[in-house]
């Protein structure tokens, strides 16, 4: 969801997922991608203006759980940082 804040207005919102909208828990940017932590996995989609196209989202792939629960995300360092909530609670 994109805010103006000077005219107190919503811009635009943004869906993620599979035709379904995702909970989305936080977001970040290396510059050249656009991440999302959310219930099922970390997304990531080019910058660019296909934000509002669902289908330009991609799955990151390669990592632990990459279908689990991510409840942050954040680049660093050039190092790309994911907090993963284990169900199990450990």
């Amino acid at each position: 969801m994109v805010l103006d804040l000077e005219r107190n207005e919503f811009k635009d919102t943004y869906t993620i997922g599979d035709g379904e909208a995702l909970r989305v828990n936080q977001v970040c940017s290396d510059g050249t991608w656009l991440y999302a932590a959310t219930e099922s996995g970390l997304r990531r989609l080019l910058a660019d203006p296909f934000l509002v196209d669902y289908n330009a989202w991609e799955r990151v792939s390669g990592i632990p759980f990459p279908d689990g629960a991510y409840s942050g995300v954040a680049w660093y360092a050039n190092t790309l940082f994911a907090a993963y909530r284990d169900p199990a609670g450990v």
